[in-house]
């Protein structure tokens, strides 16, 4: 195959680490971005930038070797690398997790800080080029992929195509519009609301981050409180189903004080904020089977949320979109006439475990709909021990939170010693009373 220039389209975190993993392999990259990016900050082909954010251990671990010094560069600007088990509160099934050192590490910083130190060092690369303006075709007539944006006379050609354009991605219309069948879809909808705003604090408080999560599928709200650069925070409310908080700071204490714990109410009653209300809603989560299909545009390949939307209370779409590029850099070190064909037999990989945790958690609510898999009654219970084990074995907990962070499989969880644990839990006479929320080692004075 020729390596002679790529396209992306879609200039955010997917689009941008496919572009650095394009860039290794081909003369030349050009990066297609619909909004402007002369200015910094949220912009609107990223709704979610307003919202909590945070990339897993699996994520950083590539961010960190195709990027080096990013997150020194990030923590210089404010951002936090931390032990995710051993600053943060989190409350879930009627428990509060176990605080202790893990080993397993997260990064927080807004999306906005991240994407742009992102950007920066791909638009620093040599041989990359960023085009801002939308892409209003892409067809496949000469065997290649061919881009039109407007005012092009006629389109350019590429050798290889990486779709990073998010939800709203018009690929699987251009498919059928080239004579090749429509992906099929897996939907699952669960329509969540988030309503967010920036706070600063100057009293101490012996927590760094806090997840206030409910028991479903009775409980549906749920909320959050993490640090952000500048010695803010980020409090995110935002409830599955329909349950919302309202954009104003009345409604928003009121929704706080019917969180299960009182510790997010207790910190807005005290806080100043310091940004407007926003509010994003993610109504489905959403995966387009490319790999399936029987035929294919060559050299054409899907990732981030136009392949593999998940919802983001988990927090797994940007390490879903790491893993993704991470697959697409070994294909390209392979001799293949095409790529794309490796690739779609080994991406599904990327994001399964994200979709298959994500969505069976999202199906506790009987509202949500979707398909069921078989089994997900027992895995329903089974995790539900698992969150209650949290709260005081340090090792079911490692094992938790190396799944959460698309480090391990859901099957990490079957180890013998888990299992023998979960099966005393339920053949327990006695009903264990819950610990309090554990506030030892306390969060550093400079980083509350």
């Amino acid at each position: 195959m020729a390596r002679t220039a790529a396209a992306v389209v879609g200039g955010s975190v997917a689009g941008l680490l496919a572009a650095r993993v394009l860039s290794s392999a081909f003369e030349r990259v050009l990066l297609f971005e619909r909004d402007d990016l002369s200015e910094a900050g949220p912009r609107k082909g990223v709704p979610q930038a307003n919202h909590s954010h945070v990339l897993l251990e699996a994520g950083s671990t590539v961010l960190k070797r195709l990027f080096p010094g990013l997150f020194a560069a990030i923590e210089q600007a404010g951002g936090l690398d931390l032990d995710m088990s051993q600053y943060n509160n989190w409350y879930h099934f009627d428990r509060w997790k176990r605080r202790f050192e893990s080993g397993i590490r997260g990064h927080l910083q807004s999306r906005v800080l991240l994407e742009a130190e992102l950007r920066q060092r791909v638009l620093a690369l040599p041989n990359v080029e960023l085009r801002t303006g939308s892409v209003e075709s892409i067809s496949w007539l000469s065997g290649k992929p061919q881009l039109a944006t407007r005012g092009d006379a006629q389109p350019v050609e590429f050798d290889f195509l990486v779709d990073a354009s998010g939800r709203g991605s018009k690929l699987p219309e251009q498919f059928v519009a080239a004579g090749f069948e429509r992906p099929r879809e897996d939907s699952v909808v669960v329509d969540v609301m988030y309503t967010s705003a920036r706070y600063s604090c100057s009293q101490p408080r012996n927590w760094l981050g806090i997840l206030l999560y409910p028991t479903p599928p009775h409980g549906r709200r749920a909320g959050a409180v993490l640090p952000l650069e500048k010695g803010e925070v980020i409090v995110s409310l935002f409830g599955w189903c329909g349950e919302r908080a309202g954009p104003d700071d009345a409604a928003f204490r009121a929704f706080a004080h019917s969180l299960p714990q009182p510790e997010i109410a207790e910190f807005v009653g005290r806080a100043q904020r310091t940004s407007d209300f926003h509010r994003y809603h993610y109504r489905e989560a959403r995966l387009r089977h490319y790999a399936s299909l029987s035929r294919r545009p060559a050299r054409t390949i899907v990732i981030g949320d136009a392949l593999c939307s998940v919802d983001p209370v988990f927090g797994q779409g940007m390490t879903v979109a790491a893993l993704s590029a991470e697959v697409l850099e070994q294909c390209l070190r392979e001799p293949a006439d095409d790529p794309s064909n490796v690739f779609w037999a080994r991406v599904p990989a990327a994001y399964q475990t994200a979709w298959e945790v994500s969505t069976t958690e999202d199906f506790r609510y009987p509202e949500v709909s979707g398909h069921r898999p078989f089994g997900t009654r027992f895995a329903h219970w089974y995790t539900a021990q698992i969150h209650r084990l949290t709260s005081s074995d340090e090792d079911v907990y490692r094992r938790f939170a190396r799944v959460m962070h698309l480090m391990s499989p859901p099957s990490h969880l079957l180890h013998p010693n888990v299992l023998r644990k979960v099966l005393l839990q339920t053949l327990a006479s006695r009903a264990d009373e819950p610990e309090p929320r554990p506030c030892f080692p306390e969060a550093p004075r400079h980083l509350q």
